[in-house]
């Protein structure tokens, strides 16, 4: 039995072979040995004295016959186990790396037989309990990569192309927030996607409200507010679409609710911001702009009465592809928002 192990760093002397998951205009590049009937990840020893990374450009410009490509390590991985390469079976290293290949040679002058580009992996692999974990982990650091980057990247977005949205994209970031951690495994969130004519008939009964709250206050001492609430109401105009976002175990915010209730709502309401929060990051990694939206308050009871709805409205979200490239808006400082106790 084979076990595959990955690392961020290891002590360079441990590392004895290169592992290059490469692609090509979007597919898969596998090698075809010419004594074999498999696909492999091009690969291989490293010679003495020779720096890994060159070893990993060596090797894929042997079995590959790639003279265009931008390589770069993805981490350290480790099999133990005897192999046809490994007598002993004991730990052995190398580096994993990824190439994307932009120009091949016509003919390949090594043991590799065929160079194939694939639009899926193969079931027929020369490593069949090595090189799929290296392409699943490879997977899985590029997914953490994008998210990572997702966290620091993204921004609100308030000008928007009237380009539509994909309802395969829409129900990606729906689903991004479905999956959300939850008080209680609640899941207290219900979102309502609007657009067209519907988004239209929405934001009018919105301006109706916020022109009655100029009149008769319900919110005294939010009258400051009015104003923005406007010029939010013209952002969500101008996107493509507008997610209204409920509580479905949330009352009215002008009920009165006892202590234990407030708690629960509490809770419920940090569950729908992670929700909102998985939302805005799928939305980013997708490049569409997303803005959320709190100022729906100003007409809250129009809004409910037009929705049909007894849950809490918590608040809005806009969507649309991005027509401006705001920068980062000044944050607080790490050792301003953080004690720690030993």
């Amino acid at each position: 039995m084979l076990d595959v192990k990955f690392y961020d760093t290891i002590d360079d002397a441990l590392l004895k072979f290169a592992v290059v998951i490469s692609q090509s205009k979007g597919k898969w590049v596998f090698c075809k040995h010419k004594e074999r009937d498999t696909y492999e990840v091009p690969g291989g020893h490293r010679e003495e004295g020779e720096d890994i990374l060159e070893t990993a450009k060596r090797e894929l410009q042997e079995e590959t016959g790639a003279v265009r490509f931008d390589i770069k390590p993805v981490c350290v991985y480790s099999v133990t186990g005897k192999t046809r390469v490994n007598e002993t079976g004991e730990e052995t290293f190398g580096l994993l790396c990824y190439a994307d290949i932009s120009e091949f040679f016509r003919n390949l002058d090594s043991e590799i037989e065929k160079v194939v580009l694939m639009d899926e992996l193969p079931t027929d692999w020369t490593y069949p309990l090595i090189q799929p974990k290296l392409i699943e982990e490879f997977e899985r650091r590029k997914l953490q990569a994008r998210n990572n980057e997702a966290i620091y990247t993204r921004r609100s977005i308030r000008k928007y192309e009237e380009k539509p949205i994909p309802k395969e994209a829409l129900e990606q970031i729906i689903d991004a927030g479905r999956v959300a951690p939850s008080a209680k495994n609640r899941q207290p969130w219900k979102y309502l996607v609007y657009s067209g004519k519907s988004k239209e008939q929405l934001l009018a009964i919105m301006r109706e409200g916020i022109e009655n709250e100029e009149i008769r206050h319900r919110l005294p001492l939010s009258v400051s507010g009015i104003l923005d609430a406007y010029n939010t109401l013209r952002i969500m105009e101008c996107a493509p679409i507008v997610i209204m976002v409920l509580n479905t175990n949330g009352k009215s915010p002008f009920a009165r609710i006892n202590a234990d209730d407030r708690f629960t709502e509490m809770n419920d309401l940090l569950s729908i911001g992670a929700s909102i929060e998985n939302m805005l990051l799928k939305a980013e990694e997708l490049n569409i702009g997303s803005l959320w939206i709190g100022n729906t308050c100003f007409a809250y009871q129009e809004l409910m009465e037009y929705i049909g709805s007894t849950a809490e409205l918590v608040g809005a979200i806009a969507l649309g592809y991005k027509e401006e490239t705001p920068a980062m808006r000044p944050r607080k400082r790490l050792e301003d928002i953080v004690e720690y106790y030993d």
